[in-house]
């Protein structure tokens, strides 16, 4: 339901302020709320914040920052781009100093990341940096990665118990080691996941439900990955047979594959996990994209009629419109549609208007 109302106001001190710019990061903490303004306001609201707050962003175009507490942000959302709420600038992404680590959790809604999303470096080989119980929603994220540590050997940030929700990844998604991350009707270019090297446990687990993968090389790319109900999109122009075969460390149920130019060699699932899943031509997969090497990252990647009659095991279509979560970019909250505000006073008076939806 949408609401347009106009608000007047005559403390033209605070509010003048609010006139010079749109960007605004409100930070609640216990039911009290703070105003940040300008490029730099999720800087600011982040160093203000502490553990259990939340930050909610206008539309517009932020500074990033180290996000170092366990916060909710909530953006105005990704898209469309005159309303989105944008991040140009690399953002960091710690876990809390609290050293109860089930107070350790960060949620993340709303925002298209043009920019770099790391977790960082381990400080050292035993104090790993794990970051645990990230849950990112309907965000747009340029590329997200792990941080490296050379003490001899090689050492990564990991994530642990992460999911992303109706997300999509436009260049790449890159972390290690132990890492645990589910993708949920989500879309994920550049997919690699690698074990990592020296001294740590090398086990890292990354499930899709419901997505949309392209890899930027041929099957082999896809490590840890175990792929439900989604549809993987392998970027390779050879046609030789043996970059068809996926590693036993690839697991699939009921998900297609497609990209690549088909041989008469076909897919080799002989050394992995494969349940219900099959090889078609992008053509009959996806509607409106067709050419697995012009690939475009805003497309809508709804399936045609033959891929919607290849169902999940939940007996919804495969893809990122089926399962419980299908695909939308619209914030789970209200969201200023309109947010102006006059350049000058008239009568002592200045005009806010405002429109949520």
């Amino acid at each position: 339901m949408k609401k347009l109302f106009t608000l007047f106001t005559m403390c033209l001190v605070s509010i003048g302020m609010m006139a010079q710019t749109s960007l605004v990061a409100t930070l609640t903490h216990q039911g009290e709320s703070s105003e940040f303004y300008g490029q730099n306001a999720l800087v600011d609201a982040v160093k203000a914040s502490a553990d259990g707050d939340l930050i909610t962003l206008s539309a517009g175009i932020f500074s990033g920052t180290t996000i170092n507490k366990s916060l909710t942000i909530r953006g105005n959302g990704a898209e469309p781009a005159e309303q989105a709420t944008v991040i140009n600038s690399k953002v960091v992404l710690e876990k809390s100093a609290d050293e109860d680590e089930a107070n350790h959790w960060l949620n993340i809604e709303g925002i298209n990341f043009n920019c770099e999303v790391l977790i960082p470096a381990p400080r050292n080989t035993t104090d790993l940096n794990i970051l645990k119980d990230l849950c990112m929603k309907k965000c747009t994220l340029k590329s997200f990665s792990s941080g490296e540590y050379y003490p001899n050997h090689v050492y990564y940030g990991t994530l642990k118990n992460a999911s992303f929700i109706n997300c999509r990844i436009t260049d790449s998604f890159t972390i290690m080691n132990e890492s645990e991350v589910a993708f949920i009707n989500s879309v994920v270019r550049g997919y690699k996941f690698y074990a990592g090297n020296g001294g740590q446990t090398n086990n890292p687990k990354a499930t899709m439900y419901n997505s949309v993968l392209i890899t930027n090389s041929d099957a082999k790319s896809v490590n840890y990955l175990n792929s439900i109900n989604s549809v993987i999109v392998v970027y390779c122009s050879s046609t030789k047979s043996e970059t068809y075969a996926f590693p036993s460390t690839f697991s699939s149920t009921n998900s297609i594959i497609t990209g690549f130019q088909y041989s008469d060699y076909g897919i080799k699932f002989a050394d992995c996990y494969s349940v219900n899943t099959e090889w078609k031509p992008m053509e009959e997969v996806f509607s409106t994209l067709t050419d697995y090497r012009n690939l475009v990252m805003e497309n809508d990647y709804a399936l045609t009629e033959s891929a919607q009659a290849f169902l999940g095991t939940d007996g919804t279509q495969v893809g990122i419109y089926g399962g419980a979560a299908p695909y939308t970019s619209t914030v789970s909250y209200p969201r200023f549609k309109t947010f102006k505000v006059a350049d000058k006073a008239v009568n002592g008076k200045l005009s806010v208007e405002i429109a949520t939806e």
